[in-house]
């Protein structure tokens, strides 16, 4: 458990890629997606302090699946303590990966800051690596990017409501979770 930061590159960033490793720790269990994401809590990226990617490592693989066509990818335990996992997932500043009109521009040492949270907590897994790659557009001279913001709501318990969504930007897309979810016969959504 800890959270780490390290500087980017300065070159042009088409986009990083986030890989897990780890051990699944139960016999007969294997480690779902959303346990090994869930090892991530909280990624995010900024440039001299202004955010530019922020969320969970599950939403980021999520929008980028959708939005960028980039979905994660790697290997999955078999049932059985001891079996090894990897997956790897895709953070787009671009549309889709390695465009070059769009990605993140040239920067300054220091200027371009990446920090993430890692939570151990997470059952069926065990010993844990992280491994953070960059996927640089050299002599390139991008002329846009994509933002990530996260924005929480908690709905009432009945009828519509209004959700702000950030300003300033054009949104590209949303991604809405519910905590609720139809399961076997019952039809009960958030």
């Amino acid at each position: 458990d800890r959270v780490f930061t390290e500087d980017l590159p300065v070159n042009p960033l088409s986009m990083l890629l986030v890989t897990l490793r780890g051990v699944v720790t139960e016999s007969d269990t294997d480690a779902p997606l959303a346990d090994i994401l869930g090892l991530m809590p909280a990624v995010g990226v900024s440039f001299r302090g202004q955010d530019l990617v922020r969320g969970s490592l599950a939403d980021l693989a999520v929008l980028n699946a959708v939005v960028c066509g980039a979905a994660p990818w790697g290997t999955k335990p078999q049932d059985g303590d001891g079996e090894t996992f990897a997956v790897t997932v895709p953070i787009c500043f671009g549309r889709r990966p390695y465009l070059v009109k769009e990605s993140l521009p040239a920067v300054r040492r220091g200027d371009l800051v990446l920090e993430c949270q890692v939570d151990t907590l997470v059952s069926n897994v065990d010993l844990v690596s992280v491994q953070i790659e960059t996927v640089e557009l050299l002599d390139e001279t991008p002329e846009a990017y994509l933002k990530y913001t996260t924005a929480s709501h908690t709905f009432g318990s009945t009828g519509e409501e209004d959700v702000r969504l950030p300003i300033g930007n054009p949104l590209l897309g949303v991604l809405l979770q519910g905590t609720t979810v139809p399961a076997g016969t019952a039809t009960t959504a958030t």
